[in-house]
């Protein structure tokens, strides 16, 4: 497996669900030469995850690597679809402009997880969707001072 060219198509999502909405938050990963990095405290956390519909508690320092995605300010977002399953047109996407370091020892450890057809989540790729009439739009926060 070429995890170079893994990586650099790697997503780490976050879901937030309504009854009848889901908020999706997207970074896409870059690859970093040391295996720690700001993702670790989830990558750690992953043994506690290994087989679909568990849970584990995350402390909040966990979520600190969203700093880094957040600082550039700008982010694009359109709605969407789930990408497993059915692909309901229920997701709100919301996606970083900024990039955020993982290493290939940590994409391994989410390869290891356990999706709902009880195998691992080793690749998953879905074909490139047409936009039908949807707008992207991209979006710049000023921060407040």
């Amino acid at each position: 497996m070429d995890m170079r060219r893994l990586i650099q198509n790697w997503e780490l999502i976050l879901k937030h669900f309504y009854p009848k909405w889901i908020w999706a938050l997207d970074s896409q990963q870059q690859e970093q030469e040391r295996n720690k990095t700001k993702l670790d405290p989830i990558v750690t956390k992953l043994v506690e995850i290994r087989a679909a519909k568990t849970l584990a508690r995350l402390d909040a320092d966990a979520l600190f690597w969203l700093n880094d995605a957040l600082s550039s300010f700008r982010y694009y977002n359109y709605p969407g679809s789930l990408t497993t399953g059915d692909c309901n047109e229920v997701v709100n996407w919301i996606v970083m402009k900024k990039r955020v370091g993982i290493s290939a020892t940590q994409v391994a450890e989410f390869r290891k997880l356990i999706g709902n057809d009880g195998m691992a989540i080793t690749e998953y790729r879905r074909e490139v969707q047409d936009l039908n009439n949807r707008k992207i739009k991209c979006h710049r926060v000023f921060p407040m001072v």
